[in-house]
């Protein structure tokens, strides 16, 4: 049977020593979506927060308790009861998490617009109604890897998703270590967060800086009676041909959309980011959205009608600019 020590942290080789080190010592920051005088409180106590405890992870919804984090195998299936299937066998099974993420920081996953943990930046679209149906059929999405950030510095997230209001599917860009996993180096992981408050990512791979990273959500099953529609993430390094992906029996319906997110935690300077200092962008392009109607597999290419949102007043402010335009969706910062 497939296990991972949920209470030892999963790292790379080249992640150890000065990483697990760096995790204690760094400020965690961590915006709302709230009013201002919301916003400011929030983020006044995350900063005095000189680290998280280990039994907590950063998870691209936020912060969570460890118990409830879990890798399983790039090409496993999971469902809604916490199954785990390779091959054609049950290699895991996990409980509904009984322990509450830290609600100071956990995306509310369903909000319309969402609200964030550590997102700073995004775009993000609800779904049309087409023939009775009104979810997202499919999405995907290419970007590059930006340069390596300042080493040991934040964490940092860089993703397209959709969204049902209780869960999220998320081809994920990571660097730096988020309790879990990575370090000092740039890792390419399939997310998703379930209804039982459960987050599940497929086996990380390594990717570099310049690498053009593929990353898709399709609907391969739809919904029937005893049997909920299942969506496959793949996360794929085009440039290495390396690819992780999670099939996810899930609740549904997927009707809320992002373009492209950055997310961050323990960014207490703008020279952490990739360019160190020096503004830059990551362009998520090749934007192709589908939507069911009248059928699961009608697979209609719809062209969403984006918002683009910057998180209220982001400490420090690092240039963050939010267009999408045609295909694409472009962050500056």
């Amino acid at each position: 049977m497939y296990q991972h020590d949920k209470g030892t942290p999963h790292r790379s080789n080249v992640m150890t020593g000065a990483c697990s080190l760096l995790l204690g010592l760094l400020p965690l920051l961590s915006l709302s979506c709230a009013d201002d005088s919301t916003e400011s409180t929030s983020r006044l106590a995350l900063q005095e927060d000189t680290a998280i405890p280990d039994t907590m992870v950063r998870t691209p919804l936020g912060i969570v308790d460890r118990s409830c984090v879990h890798e399983v195998p790039s090409g496993s299936e999971v469902d809604e009861d916490g199954r785990v299937v390779l091959n054609g066998r049950v290699v895991a099974q996990y409980a509904r998490c009984a322990t509450p993420a830290d609600q100071r920081t956990r995306k509310t996953v369903g909000a319309q617009p969402p609200t964030t943990s550590g997102w700073m930046e995004w775009t993000w679209a609800n779904a049309q109604t087409i023939g009775g149906l009104s979810y997202y059929s499919s999405f995907e999405s290419t970007w590059r890897v930006p340069p390596v950030p300042f080493p040991n510095s934040s964490l940092q997230y860089y993703f397209p998703s959709i969204q049902s209001p209780t869960e999220i599917l998320q081809p994920v860009l990571q660097y730096g270590n988020n309790g879990y996993f990575s370090g000092v180096a740039w890792m390419l992981a399939s997310w998703w967060v379930d209804s039982n408050n459960n987050y599940f990512y497929s086996t990380p791979i390594a990717v570099s800086a310049g690498d053009e990273i593929f990353g898709q959500i399709l609907i391969v099953q739809p919904a029937v009676v005893f049997f909920a529609p299942r969506y496959r993430i793949v996360s794929r390094d085009n440039t290495n041909g390396m690819s992780s992906t999670l099939t996810v029996n899930i609740r549904g319906p997927f009707n809320t959309i992002q373009g492209g997110v950055l997310e961050t935690y323990g960014l207490i300077s703008c020279t952490y980011y990739p360019n160190h200092g020096t503004p830059m962008s990551i362009q998520f392009y090749n934007e192709r959205v589908t939507q069911a109607g009248p059928n699961w597999n009608s697979f209609n290419v719809v062209t969403p009608a984006w918002t683009d949102n910057i998180t209220g007043s982001p400490s420090p402010y690092c240039n963050y600019a939010v267009l999408h335009t045609g295909n694409s969706t472009t962050l500056t910062f």
